[in-house]
C-alpha cells in the first residue's frame, strides 16, 4: 500500500512545534483503517523522523 504523504509534510514542516493533530468523531464508516491508523502514526512521529 503506498501513502503520499507530500500534501502532510508540506503542512507539518510550517506547523508551530506545539501543533496539536486532532479529529472528531466524523470519519466515515468506510474509510480504510489502516491507512488512517498510518497517516496519524506519520504525523504523531514526523518531528522525530524529520529534522529541520
Amino acid at each position: 500500500m503506498f501513502l503520499d504523504f507530500g500534501p502532510t509534510d508540506e503542512i507539518l514542516k510550517d506547523a508551530p512545534q506545539n501543533f496539536i493533530f486532532g479529529a472528531d468523531n466524523s470519519v466515515p464508516n468506510d474509510v480504510d483503517q489502516e491507512k488512517l491508523c498510518k497517516i496519524v502514526d506519520y504525523i504523531h512521529t514526523w518531528r522525530q523522523t524529520h529534522n529541520k
